[in-house]
C-alpha cells in the first residue's frame, strides 16, 4: 500500500483522531482533503477551516457532512459556488432558515428549485408524522 493511499484512507476513516484530521485537512492534495471533509469524526473548527478551501469540491463535502454546524452552513450557503450551495438546497439537515432563503434569494435558479423541492419534501414527511400521531423531532423543522 503506498502512502498516499494509506493517507487517504486515514483521512476517511471514523478511526483517525480530531487531531490527525486536522493535519491531514493542511494537505497539498485536494483528494485528501476532500476525504476529510466528509469525515464525520472532524472538529467543527476543521469543517470551518474546509469550508473555505481552494476546492469547491471539498467545500461540497463540507456541506453534506453530518458534523457540520449551523454556522458553517450559513458561511457555506453564500459560496460562490452553485454546486456548494445546491448541496446544501438538497439536504434535509439543512436548517428551514437556510433553505428559505436558498429559495428567495439565491442567483441561481437550480439552487432556488431545489430548495423548493427540499422544503416541500419536509414539509409533506411532517404533515404526514403529525396525521399519523407520530411525536417525531426532526432538526428545526418541526413546529409545535
Amino acid at each position: 500500500m503506498t502512502i498516499k493511499t494509506k493517507t487517504h484512507l486515514k483521512a476517511g476513516s471514523l478511526n483517525t483522531t480530531p487531531g490527525e484530521l486536522e493535519w491531514l485537512a493542511k494537505s497539498e492534495h485536494e483528494k485528501v482533503r476532500k476525504r476529510v471533509a466528509s469525515n464525520q469524526a472532524c472538529k467543527v473548527d476543521t469543517l470551518m477551516r474546509l469550508a473555505v478551501d481552494s476546492s469547491k469540491e471539498v467545500r461540497r463535502s463540507v456541506a453534506l457532512n453530518p458534523a457540520a454546524n449551523c454556522t458553517t452552513m450559513v458561511k457555506l450557503s453564500y459560496d460562490p459556488s452553485p454546486d456548494v450551495r445546491y448541496a446544501l438546497a438538497e439536504s434535509v439537515r439543512t436548517p428551514m432558515a437556510i433553505l428559505r432563503r436558498l429559495k428567495a434569494d439565491d442567483p441561481n435558479p437550480y439552487v432556488r428549485q431545489r430548495a423548493q423541492q427540499t422544503i416541500q419534501g419536509i414539509e409533506e414527511f411532517l404533515m404526514e408524522a403529525r396525521e399519523n400521531h407520530h411525536a417525531l423531532c426532526f432538526q428545526d423543522h418541526l413546529e409545535i
